[in-house]
């Protein structure tokens, strides 16, 4: 039992903090637009990227997998080849996402809306987003493969950082202090995305989570 809180305690302290930091940015959208047609832009702008993410997601999930069973048979070689391996295939798939949003993300936006300015936030939502795909990949990859390796904490402790310190601050202040509009706001959340896929990569490229004892 200890062992299994151990991991499964950072890990759902994470989500259930990073979800309700990402609940307050929505209200936060609500609050700076009563017409809620910047909501509906955002809404729509993250349902169109999780073509991307849950592809991400999907890998790290593979990749957690594929790390502990390394580290198990004792080949830190071959889990760490593993996670580059899974970066180069969901990165990829990412990356290449992004620059689909980049070039079409008008027509995905216009997908789900008929309203001009819906379309036109939308549209500006998927190209900032689709500049850090990779960086995305990265916090969901190398975080899967640390969580494979049970390093869970400092995923935990990486992510509620940039995800507190970063996105929700962020977003407080370019929302509803300088009323900056949805642009900034996502300016805010790819620029959170971006340092925690470069903190997470870096905690991966130590190698600490090694030697780990689960």
């Amino acid at each position: 039992m200890r062992r299994v809180l151990k991991i499964g305690v950072p890990s759902g302290m994470e989500g259930f903090l990073s979800w309700l930091a990402n609940f307050g940015v929505v209200i936060v959208i609500n609050q700076a637009d009563p017409t809620n047609a910047m909501a509906a832009a955002h809404i729509n702008a993250i349902r169109i990227e999780s073509i991307s993410f849950m592809t991400g997601y999907a890998v790290a999930t593979a990749v957690a997998t594929m790390v502990g069973q390394k580290l198990g048979a004792k080949r830190p070689d071959l889990a760490g080849k593993s996670a580059y391996l899974g970066y180069a295939l969901g990165g990829g798939a990412m990356i290449a996402m992004g620059f689909i949003f980049m070039l079409f993300g008008r027509h995905f936006a216009q997908w789900l809306s008929n309203d001009p300015n819906i379309v036109r936030m939308t549209t500006r939502c998927l190209f900032i987003t689709g500049m850090i795909q990779f960086s995305f990949a990265a916090a969901l990859v190398f975080g899967g493969a640390l969580r494979g390796a049970g390093d869970t904490l400092a995923v935990m402790l990486l992510s509620l950082g940039t995800v507190i310190g970063v996105r929700f601050i962020g977003v407080m202040i370019v929302g509803l202090w300088l009323n900056l509009g949805l642009g900034a706001i996502w300016g805010v959340l790819a620029s959170e995305l971006f340092l925690r896929g470069l903190c997470i990569f870096l905690r991966f490229q130590h190698g600490g989570w090694k030697k780990i004892e689960v």
